[in-house]
């Protein structure tokens, strides 16, 4: 992984973390914590995958996003996705 690599995977880390607080008012949020540990539901999920979507222009789809349990395994997951483009 390139520097530019981990810079970019930084950005979209802080990025996903700022969406996961913002649906659920939980913060400080570190990326490495369970979200659904610290307080996401299953209803302020849609929202998360909705909003993740829409701020990256990716398609994620619900079985991936649905196991990812942090924000730093769901910025990776975009990452790989806008790589795959």
């Amino acid at each position: 992984m390139s520097q530019n690599d981990d810079l970019q995977q930084d950005e979209v880390t802080a990025a996903v973390v700022e969406v996961i607080q913002a649906a659920g008012a939980v913060a400080p949020l570190h990326p490495d914590t369970d979200i659904y540990a610290a307080g996401i539901t299953s209803m302020m999920l849609l929202g998360i995958l909705l909003d993740l979507e829409d701020r990256f222009q990716v398609t994620i789809r619900e079985q991936e996003f649905l196991v990812l349990r942090t924000a730093q395994g769901l910025a990776s997951m975009i990452v790989n996705l806008r790589q795959a483009h």
